[in-house]
């Protein structure tokens, strides 16, 4: 699964992009609430069923997956530049 969908399906979801940009989030509560509200959606729009559900927590890890290889993982690669890294007995020091 993967959050690279075509460009035709990505201008469905502008306006409601557009929305988000607006409205400031302020806590993890608050972006777990949107997690939620989404996913709530997604099912409420299709049958009640396990395959359903079970695609909501495939996408919410693929997310979650995602997120840590394309940002966390950047960020941590500027951090270990500046600072250096805490793995010197595994041959992965700096």
């Amino acid at each position: 699964m993967s959050p690279y969908i075509t460009p035709v399906r990505r201008e469905a979801f502008a306006l409601l992009e557009e929305e988000l940009k607006s409205t400031r989030i302020d806590t993890p509560g608050e972006l777990v609430y949107l997690f939620c509200r989404v996913a709530d959606l997604y099912v409420s729009q299709r049958l009640r069923e396990f395959r359903i559900m079970n695609d909501v927590v495939g996408a919410l890890e693929n997310a979650k997956l995602e997120f840590h290889r394309k940002v966390v993982a950047n960020y941590e690669k500027e951090k270990e530049l500046e600072n250096g890294t805490v793995w010197g007995q595994w041959g992965l020091g700096s």
